[in-house]
């Protein structure tokens, strides 16, 4: 099972990045593709390839694939895009099982453990209530690839310089719709009974 991670990423690298690189070549299944216009570190690994590029012509590209005017001020607006990258990288994807997104502040142990359990999903997430904007995983020959056209208002919210968070929100309401009725179950039964929020949201996923 082989993985594409997509990883837009503009301005500077932190400094524990080559720490985060670390972890990436440790997990051989993945290929962490970073977007960027940051210098290139000295120590890279054969899964963590860089294709350079300016954040305004990676915008220019979004337009082009999306067929709409984006061209926002701030590399965070990337966040509503994320649920479009099968779109905007197929190219990229087009040889792998499954494609995801996530954030560089995190350290990765062994994600195949995860992994050799849940072939049998479409989506996988770090997060049990909703899709993660640190880690999401999308089978790339699924319903789930071409959903983001199913975001409410997607091409006027993209071309909205506002960050609407549509990674974790609105992608999340079309993968796991049962999302909604499970807070709301939560909130009203569940934490009387004592349940953890992260326990009852588990229950439906055993």
């Amino acid at each position: 099972m082989k993985i594409a991670m997509i990883m837009p990423y503009f301005g500077k690298f932190p400094i524990w990045f080559e720490l985060y690189l670390y972890g990436c070549s440790k997990n051989v299944n993945f290929d962490f593709y970073f977007i960027t216009d940051c210098d290139v570190p000295s120590k890279i690994y054969s899964n963590t390839i860089f294709i350079r590029t300016s954040f305004c012509e990676y915008c220019e590209l979004i337009s082009k694939k999306l067929s709409i005017s984006f061209s926002p001020r701030s590399p965070y607006k990337l966040c509503d895009v994320r649920p479009f990258y099968a779109v905007i990288h197929s190219d990229i994807i087009a040889n792998y099982d499954y494609w995801g997104y996530g954030d560089i502040d995190v350290l990765y142990g062994d994600l195949n453990i995860i992994l050799r359990k849940s072939r049998k999903y479409d989506v996988f997430s770090a997060h049990a209530d909703r899709l993660s904007g640190h880690f999401t995983v999308v089978r790339a020959r699924s319903f789930y690839s071409a959903a983001c056209y199913e975001i409410n208002n997607w091409r006027s919210r993209l071309e909205d310089e506002y960050v609407y968070g549509m990674d974790e929100h609105d992608f999340t309401e079309i993968v796991y719709p049962l999302q909604k009725f499970i807070w709301k179950m939560y909130r009203h039964i569940g934490k009387y009974l004592g349940f953890k929020w992260y326990t009852f949201f588990a229950i439906p996923n055993t």
